[in-house]
């Protein structure tokens, strides 16, 4: 069902592609969609045995990656990477966050032509703003991204105005970094600490999570526990090993880790491993081992898990497992496994080589990103 959209800038700006329907309407098309897309698979899932869970349609994420323009922060237009859209208020980020951007906004009126990075010329100075909140401590974290060849001395005075922005603004922590000209990226590896720290505190539920202000963490931490809860509820048994690959800040396998006597989680970032050997500590989570490691060299843990009855928790990025990862269950073969994708059309091609070992016990989907087209889904899979 169509409705009036309340951005008055829908349909330009590139952040949002369902605002024009009905919230009741958006859950219906990606049920749909993603049964027809099992279904086309040969997934014998019943359209009705799919649930599917959701929370807040609007001011849901955690974090917006801003980018700068004459007229202040904004997002970029459909369809035209070097075309900026501003608006006042942006309805799927935090309340919070649209007010560090008005405060932005209101600081970056005083700003010259030159200050800003052009994008077809590939000439200015700010880049990007990313806003961070913690949705359940209200930790607040802005970066402000500079283009890395810019004239020495217009980088030395905008970093000065960032420094009288940081002593004025309600976030508590303010950093700039570095890009060069030719990237388009808003993380770095080179930035710096005006005000604060580094890190975010997020809580969820009695657990405690830091995550870097360059590193990643699930953008929709109110959906995160709706997650917890249905794979807790599913676990109905105590396991010698939980593995949690892709672990991120370790969020899964801390969580779960009541469920084995040892936890092993692994990845291959470095803020990663900084914040979930953190996590670890502060939680008191003397059961689980971190290790920094590429998932092409994962078959080395296969002497840790072989002969033992594990549980796997599996959350890849969108592009899905890689063979490598694939052969290392398979050659594993923990007795349950919860694949967890934000893309489950490669959950899909990635079951077909699980197939022949395990079948699915339960799938759910979880509306992650209300206002767009994408789902996340959580699968139960058990060893023949």
């Amino acid at each position: 069902m169509k409705i009036i959209p309340l951005c008055e800038v829908f349909g330009r700006c590139g952040g949002c592609a369902y605002q024009d329907i009905d919230y009741s309407a958006q859950i219906v098309i990606k049920k749909n969609n993603v049964f027809e897309l099992l279904n086309r698979a040969g997934i014998p899932i019943l359209k009705d045995n799919i649930r599917i869970f959701y929370k807040n349609e609007f001011y849901y994420r955690n974090r917006m990656d801003f980018i700068f323009s004459e007229k202040g922060c904004g997002l970029r237009e459909k369809g035209k990477f070097y075309k900026i859209v501003n608006f006042d208020r942006c309805y799927i980020a935090a309340e919070r966050i649209n007010q560090l951007l008005k405060e932005v906004n209101n600081w970056s009126k005083d700003l010259i032509s030159e200050d800003i990075f052009d994008i077809k010329k590939k000439k200015g100075v700010l880049r990007y703003c990313v806003i961070r909140n913690a949705i359940f401590t209200d930790d607040t974290l802005i970066t402000f991204i500079l283009n890395k060849d810019a004239d020495t001395e217009k980088i030395k005075a905008i970093i000065e105005k960032i420094k009288e922005f940081s002593n004025k603004t309600t976030a508590k922590n303010v950093l700039y970094g570095f890009v060069r000209y030719n990237t388009d990226v808003s993380i770095t590896d080179e930035f710096f600490i005006l005000k604060g720290s580094e890190f975010i505190r997020e809580k969820l539920l009695d657990v405690d999570f830091f995550y870097h202000s360059q590193g990643f963490f699930q953008s929709n931490p109110a959906m995160i526990l709706d997650m917890f809860f249905y794979i807790k509820d599913r676990i109905k048994d105590h396991y010698d090993l939980l593995v949690d690959m892709f672990c991120g800040v370790g969020t899964f396998g801390i969580f779960l880790s009541g469920f084995a006597k040892n936890v092993l989680i692994f990845d291959n970032n470095k803020y990663a491993e900084l914040c979930a050997l953190k996590n670890i500590e502060i939680n008191k989570k003397f059961n689980i081992r971190f290790e920094r490691m590429d998932i092409l060299d994962v078959e080395k843990l296969l002497p840790v898990v072989k002969g033992k009855k594990c549980i796997f928790i599996i959350d890849p990025p969108r592009a899905g497992l890689h063979k490598k990862a694939i052969n290392f269950i398979l050659s594993a073969l923990p007795e349950k496994i919860f694949y967890i994708s934000c893309n489950p059309a490669k959950f899909v091609e990635d079951f077909k080589y699980l197939n022949e070992k395990y079948n699915i016990i339960d799938f759910a989907l979880f509306d992650m990103f209300p206002q767009t087209p994408h789902i996340e889904s959580v699968t139960e899979i058990e060893r023949k």
